[in-house]
């Protein structure tokens, strides 16, 4: 029977924040360390709006008021790669909206240089592939897919041409080739069904 040697583990720690507006509407959001978030905050008694990725959700032993029973808790955001200061601690009792990004869980995330090399996103848009440096506000043109073989019968010309008036172009070039050929052969069967029909009035 073998013997534990060494143990280690690390506590995690979510917030779930619940917001209530003057317009009578409510929002929930869970974030968790690693999510990309958007949030607005009381900062010395300024309205304050930062982006960034929560490095951790902490107790705020330091200014914590001994007189009070309430635990503080501050969230640390990483903001170095979207334009901000390198950290900030942000007191979660002074948020006034946040907004959840990207989350953790949903992506494996694309590391780069930071500054104004950095690229934050990337995204496939129909059949070209876009990047952002600056979280999503605008997008740059990488390049553009080249499409897929369709590999279809030349004497089906006439069919083709009619699908691909009615296809959308920037779709991704798989779907499109997919949708191509499917609806070319549901066309080309409609067409032979039609001649049938045609041949068997005759007797």
């Amino acid at each position: 029977m073998s013997s534990l040697m060494t143990i280690s583990y690390d506590i995690i720690t979510s917030a779930r924040i619940n917001m209530s507006f003057d317009d009578g509407i409510s929002k929930k959001v869970l974030v968790s360390p690693g999510d990309i978030v958007t949030v607005i905050y009381n900062h010395n008694g300024e309205r304050t709006s930062v982006t960034g990725k929560i490095a951790k959700i902490i107790s705020d032993t330091t200014n914590n008021c001994g007189c009070s029973t309430t635990m503080n808790w501050v969230m640390v955001l990483d903001a170095s790669s979207y334009g901000g200061s390198t950290i900030n601690r942000i007191n979660l009792g002074k948020i006034l909206d946040i907004t959840l990004v990207r989350s953790a869980a949903d992506y494996d995330e694309i590391t780069s240089p930071t500054g104004e090399y950095n690229v934050s996103n990337l995204r496939l848009v129909g059949n070209i592939l876009q990047l952002s440096v600056d979280n999503g506000t605008t997008w740059l043109n990488v390049t553009t897919l080249p499409a897929v073989d369709l590999d279809l019968d030349e004497s089906d010309a006439i069919y083709i041409e009619q699908v691909k008036q009615i296809l959308p172009s920037n779709l991704r070039p798989d779907t499109y080739a997919v949708l191509l050929k499917n609806m070319v052969s549901l066309l080309k069967t409609a067409a032979k069904s039609s001649e049938d029909d045609s041949s068997n009035e005759y007797y």
